[in-house]
């Protein structure tokens, strides 16, 4: 997952939903590898987006470990 921003509810009912979709076989395994790659936002940005873009770092840093796969925050 590419992205700079999270603005849904709930972070862990995405991260839920797709532990649903993506589970682990018996060897704790998932089918799929979930990697993401957040982007920067600019130092001056409103806070908002401060915010947002820590909210989608939670996330894919949550959803990656969990599903075999690495999370990077470019600056």
């Amino acid at each position: 997952m590419f992205g700079d921003e999270f603005t849904g509810s709930s972070i862990r009912e995405v991260s839920n939903i797709i532990n649903r979709l993506n589970p682990k076989d018996r060897n704790g395994r998932t089918n799929i590898r979930i990697h993401g790659v957040g982007f920067p936002i600019p130092i001056n940005a409103p806070e908002h987006f401060q915010v947002t873009s820590q909210r989608f770092a939670t996330l894919m840093r949550e959803v990656s470990y969990k599903n075999g796969g690495t999370f990077v925050g470019l600056n």
